[in-house]
Order: structure tokens, then sequence, then C-alpha cells
């Protein structure tokens, strides 16, 4: 019971996946202790978010507990309590966790109640729910029979598309990346420039980087998926699709699918693990070299993404204006250096005289 638990403890904080038992958290003996799936649940979500959230927490923590100290014991030393302790990042990262904790626990909830966790008592219910929200943050845990609901694809079956894009969303695509494209977007609609997050503004290297990602992540995605069903022509769309994914997020959750690939296969899915550890963005950079600093500007000029109507007719009507323009500017000039040439004559004849 002592190794069970230690190993299965770092298994979960470290994101790993592995268990001692066949079958994983879905084995007969420990389906239905909803506790340990809930403790279990705890260590992969302190996990994934990482040390240095946890470690600004701390700091909060740590902040709040000598002030508390100072004005209990009646001292005058005192840390400023308007200091900004908790980072834009650890408040993105813990943001965008509960709102997939909670969303994906109700939409797990909503949608298997007739089918995964049908006869399950309530405290049950809530329990799977919440794992199975939790554990596509790279844990590879599951306490339910992903073949018996994932294989044909159902547009809202939980386990199929949430569990598919969640995985996508939290090692593939991370939450801070998600979050700032999301937020751009929404500026872009609304017209406006600047990109802030909790009274914070971003840089334009974070909105350019997270776009980056994202294009590049779903472009992988489509290559590797593409490459896997032309080797393996035996397995389902859905299948595949989940598995390669699966792989760029590191998670290890399958479809009882990874047992099927021949050679091919299994090369493109371990190096869409590679890729999805590593992270694209940085295994590109020490591809390409970087370019040196560029010492001149290019003119700036708008491109058009849509052709809208009338735009002919809207574009005439701008060559027009700028040609009436350039002729009354050119008018203007012709008319100010007329008069600068009459009274250069009239000083001429002055000085005649």
């Amino acid at each position: 019971k002592i190794f069970f638990a230690i190993f299965h403890a770092v298994s979960a904080f470290c994101n790993a996946g592995f268990s001692t038992l066949t079958g994983n958290l879905y084995h007969p003996g420990i389906r239905d202790l909803y506790g340990l799936q809930c403790w279990i649940a705890t260590l992969i979500i302190l996990g994934g978010i990482g040390f240095p959230i946890l470690f600004n927490y701390g700091k909060l923590v740590n902040h709040k507990v000598r002030n508390l100290f100072y004005r209990l014991t009646g001292s005058s030393k005192r840390m400023p309590s308007h200091v900004r302790i908790v980072n834009t990042t650890t408040r993105i990262v813990i943001t965008a966790t509960l709102l997939l904790l909670v969303g994906g626990t109700l939409l797990f909830w909503l949608s298997e109640n007739n089918n995964c966790l049908r006869g399950l008592p309530l405290r049950g219910k809530l329990a799977v729910s919440f794992f199975s929200a939790v554990t596509p943050r790279t844990a590879g845990f599951n306490t339910v029979d992903l073949t018996s609901s994932a294989v044909d694809f159902v547009p809202d079956s939980p386990i199929d598309v949430d569990r598919r894009f969640a995985l996508i969303y939290r090692r593939g695509i991370k939450t801070t990346t998600i979050t700032i494209a999301l937020k751009n977007i929404i500026n872009t609609l609304r017209g406006k420039e600047k990109i802030e997050i909790f009274k914070r503004q971003l840089p334009s290297e974070n909105v350019r980087r997270a776009h980056a990602i994202i294009l590049l992540s779903i472009l992988w995605i489509g290559t590797a998926t593409c490459l896997v069903a032309f080797w393996v022509p035996e397995g389902s769309v859905t299948q595949i699709l989940f598995e390669v994914t699966s792989a760029i997020s590191t998670v290890g959750l399958s479809l009882d699918f990874t047992s099927q690939l021949n050679t091919a296969g299994k090369i493109i899915i371990s190096l869409t693990m590679f890729v999805g550890r590593v992270g694209l963005i940085t295994l590109l950079s020490g591809l390409i070299p970087r370019q040196s600093s560029q010492s001149y500007t290019y003119a700036e000029e708008n491109v058009i993404f849509k052709k809208a109507k009338g735009y002919k007719r809207k574009a005439k009507g701008y060559r027009r204006k700028a040609i009436g323009e350039k002729r009354k500017e050119k008018g203007k000039n012709e008319g100010q250096g007329e008069e600068k040439e009459e009274a250069k004559r009239g000083k001429r004849k002055g000085t005649h005289f």
C-alpha cells in the first residue's frame, strides 16, 4: 500500500499517468474509490500549473502571514500592502484553469449522465466528472472506459469532443496562449489596439507568439493525422485524431489504437510527442537561424483581407479624389510660383528707379 501510494502520488504530481494496475485507474478494485480520485486530481492540478505559479502564491502567503504576525505582536514594522505580488501569468493560468475545470466537469456530467455515469451515486458522478475534466492536463489517468464511448464520433460526446480539445488546450496549446489569442480577437472586433489583461498591457511579441503557436499546432496535428491515416488505413479518423492530439499534448490517453500502429505510425507519433514536449516554437527556433537587427524599415501599406461589395467603385472614387487633390496642390504651387515671379519683377523695377 505504501509503494502504491508513493508511486501514484509521484506519477500524478509529475503528470506522468503511469499506474501499476492493469486498466489504469479503471481497475475494478479502485474505480469506486472516489476519494482517491479527488486526491490524484488535486496532485495533477498542482503539478500541472507549475512551480512558478506555486512559488508566486507562496510569496503572497508569506506576505500576508508576516503582516498578520506584525499586527498581532504590535510591531511597527509592516510590509507594504499595496504591492502587486501575484503576477499576470499567475492570474491568467489560475482563471483559465478554474474555467476549464468547472466547464469540463459540468459538460462531462450533463453529456455522460446516461452513459458512463449511469448507475453511479451522486458523489460518484461528481468525482468521475471532475477527474475526467482534470486528467487531460497531460496526466494520462482514466477512470472510464474510453473505447466504449469515443470510438464512434458523436458531435455532442464529451469524451470525444471535450477530451480531445481539452488535450490541445492545456499542453499542446497552453491556457496563457489561448487567453492571449482570444483577447486579441475580441480587441480586433472592438477596434482596440492594446492587449490589456488584469490591468496590465501585454507586448506585441506575446500576441505574435500566441498566434504562431496555435497555427503551428493545428498544422502539425493535421499533417500528422493525414500521415498516420495514410500509413495505418485500418484506423478510423476519430482514433487517429485522438491519438495524434494526445501525443502532441503529451497526455498518454488512447482508444486502444497504439497497439495497431505499424513502424511508420509509431515514428510519427513519437515525433509528435517529442514536438509536444519541447514545443514547436522552441524546436523551430533552434533549427532556423535568427535574424540580426534590422537597420531599415519599409513604408507601411494596408492589405485587403476580403473584397467588399462595391470595392471597385470605392477604389475608383478614392483614386479620383487623390487625383483631384494632387491637381489642386499643383495649381496652388503654380499660383505661388507666379506670385513670387511678379514680386521679383517688382523689386527689380524699384531698384532700377
